[in-house]
């Protein structure tokens, strides 16, 4: 005997077949899986990459590029939102230069760095910072540091991004003035950025010449309380801003240029080796120019004196006896406009000299200027900057 047909539907039987209904309620379930592939079909190859090969494409391509995908759809614009993958992408982001126009607009661009002789053509130009007395102070892990003194007894500081067009205005702080040594850093112990402002004491009316009782001021970002932490005896010479690196702000001070170290995370200051240099070599240090930079994941001072520049590496951080002599640049015009040294690779120095970016290379005469579309030809000031795309409310905490 053979087996009842078993249906799965409470229709009538229908001897000459199914019924029509019952294929109407089969055919969705059948068909879903394969309009389900078509759509995916339909969808661009790339936006059908996973998360990890989309970053690896997105760390390569130039920052202006990067900017526009940001807005290729709406899978992309949450990645670029998510703090994680922003934090990563900053560090494998190249390092980029930001130039202010020497117009009266005071026009702010950012200019890939490819190499020192060739910034490429990739200029992106940024939110316009067009007040006279808003100053970049520094930067850090894709932030700028921003100084206003347009009021002479409200002066304020700000953050911002200039990728994502945000700007924090910082807790006002009293006392601030154009004298008035700045850092701001981070420290990765703790994955919080921390403002810094150091003010010294003054005598009769004047700032000593020798070591301060500098009073030591923090605002973790974030926060709205500054802290005083103390005071400590130092001497900053002619840095007004810390330049931040491995986790501490530096300084160049008096006597002998040597370099001072805060630590961001610890909150305390300490005395870096000395330049291996003779006693004659340290009296004509005292004269000079130095600025702080990093080169090649390492940091580096420049010592300007006369026609003469020295750039100075410290191979390993904070290591006695790690200072080496990288090269010299020799040019009898500098005892006219001082070069600005922005970006070192192999065999080229970037400098901004007269209003003009132009390159060098150690060891032969003479400079090229260097001409990038997009941008004026006379450069006001500029900054080594590395973009990214890290929003301001996820360093607020």
């Amino acid at each position: 005997m053979k087996k009842p047909k078993i249906r799965r539907s409470n229709s009538p039987t229908n001897t000459n077949g199914p019924l029509k209904q019952d294929a109407k309620e089969e055919e969705p379930d059948a068909e879903e899986p394969q309009k389900q592939d078509d759509q995916h079909a339909e969808e661009p190859y790339i936006l059908q990459l996973p998360d990890y090969i989309i970053f690896e494409i997105l760390s390569r391509i130039p920052i202006t590029t990067m900017n526009r995908c940001r807005f290729v759809c709406k899978s992309w614009l949450r990645l670029f939102s998510d703090p994680s993958f922003t934090k990563t992408l900053c560090s494998r982001t190249p390092t980029s230069l930001v130039v202010v126009s020497a117009t009266s607009s005071r026009d702010y661009y950012l200019v890939g760095l490819d190499e020192a002789s060739r910034p490429n053509r990739d200029v992106l130009e940024l939110c316009s910072y067009r007040r006279q007395c808003l100053d970049i102070i520094g930067s850090c892990n894709g932030v700028l540091f921003l100084y206003d003194s347009a009021l002479i007894d409200d002066h304020r500081l700000y953050l911002s991004n200039p990728i994502t067009r945000e700007r924090l205005a910082l807790p006002k702080y009293d006392g601030l003035n154009i004298d008035t040594a700045l850092g701001f850093g981070f420290s990765p112990v703790s994955n919080v950025y921390k403002v810094f402002v150091f003010k010294s004491e003054e005598e009769n009316g004047y700032f000593r010449d020798e070591y301060n009782e500098e009073e030591v001021v923090v605002l973790t970002v974030g926060s709205s309380v500054w802290r005083n932490i103390g005071k400590y005896s130092v001497y900053f010479g002619n840095t007004e801003y810390g330049f931040p690196f491995n986790g501490f702000l530096h300084w160049v001070g008096r006597p002998n240029n040597l370099v001072w170290g805060f630590d961001v995370e610890r909150e305390l200051f300490q005395q870096f080796p000395p330049l291996p240099l003779t006693s004659e070599d340290t009296i004509l240090l005292d004269s000079s120019d130095s600025r702080l930079a990093a080169l090649r994941a390492s940091l580096c001072l420049i010592v300007t004196r006369g026609q003469n520049v020295s750039v100075w590496v410290m191979k390993d951080h904070g290591v006695k006896g790690s200072w080496n002599k990288e090269f010299e640049i020799l040019n009898e015009s500098f005892h006219r406009y001082i070069p600005q040294v922005l970006k070192f690779t192999e065999g080229q120095v970037l400098l901004l000299r007269d209003c003009q970016l132009e390159t060098h290379s150690p060891g032969k005469k003479g400079f090229s200027m260097v001409e990038v579309d997009g941008i004026p030809k006379k450069v006001y000031s500029g900054y080594v900057h590395i973009p990214s795309f890290i929003s301001l409310a996820d360093i607020r905490g």
